[in-house]
């Protein structure tokens, strides 16, 4: 059951993937945690996105045609939109892409498919800052930046 607190503004949750499903699907999904939600379909996009939506929390695909999860990452923080917290999402568990992937700026790396409790518990923490002020969100795992695996493709 997924613990939904909407005693405080929604979360602005923004969703960039350029498969289609997974964006609506991720959204959909945010929603039911009580997000307010938009989805990009490329980097581009999602980094013009950002700026007019201005989310508390992206979730960038890194392996995108036209700008990848990088480039989108870059932009949007050069965009000015540097307090929000950035998950990496993607299908390859690949610990040199995790590794480059929280060096170049993510908060969280996540292997896809991503059980509907780990964007639970993203949201909580997302909240949980934004009840108490300023601060880095912690890693899901137990070590710092600990990959969540979930499934397999």
């Amino acid at each position: 059951m997924l613990n939904i607190d909407r005693g405080c503004m929604p979360i602005r949750a923004l969703v960039v993937d350029d498969h289609v499903d997974v964006a609506n699907i991720t959204c959909e999904l945010l929603q039911e945690l009580g997000c307010k939600t938009a989805a990009a379909f490329g980097g581009i996009t999602g980094a013009r996105l950002a700026e007019l939506f201005k989310p508390d929390i992206v979730f960038l695909d890194i392996g995108m045609p036209d700008l990848d999860g990088h480039g989108a990452l870059s932009r949007i923080r050069d965009a000015g939109r540097v307090d929000a917290v950035f998950v990496c999402m993607t299908g390859r568990d690949d610990p040199e892409l995790r590794e480059r992937s929280l060096q170049a700026g993510f908060d969280h790396f996540l292997t896809k498919p991503v059980e509907p409790e780990v964007f639970e518990r993203l949201v909580d923490q997302v909240r949980t800052t934004r009840r108490n002020g300023p601060g880095p969100v912690p890693p899901l795992g137990s070590q710092p930046h600990q990959p969540v695996h979930h499934g397999k493709r």
